[in-house]
């Protein structure tokens, strides 16, 4: 998932764009 990809702003990003 995107907050795992991300890490700092995953948890945000993440519910937004799955794909990030």
């Amino acid at each position: 998932k995107a907050w795992g990809q991300l890490g700092r702003g995953g948890l945000r990003l993440g519910l937004g764009s799955d794909v990030a």
